[in-house]
């Protein structure tokens, strides 16, 4: 999944891990309809499980994958 991060990921490279991710939960949104939302709720359990761990590996300076866990929440709103 575009959250499995391999050590630290350095400021200059988080914009485009950032868009890899945002790229999925576009993908997500889509799905969400009375039929999937059982699965749209399992790839965003699974999807804040990763980015927690994610966030304790990144510089994110600039807020990009905080906002990227932000707009995963608003999908669950």
């Amino acid at each position: 999944m575009a959250t499995r991060i391999r050590g630290h990921i350095e400021y200059r490279n988080v914009r485009g891990w950032v868009q890899g991710i945002e790229s999925v939960l576009d993908r997500i949104a889509g799905l969400i309809d009375g039929r999937r939302a059982a699965l749209v709720l399992r790839l965003l359990d699974h999807f804040f499980a990763r980015m927690d761990e994610a966030l304790n590996n990144i510089d994110d300076s600039d807020g990009g994958a905080a906002g990227a866990y932000a707009k995963a929440c608003e999908l669950i709103s």
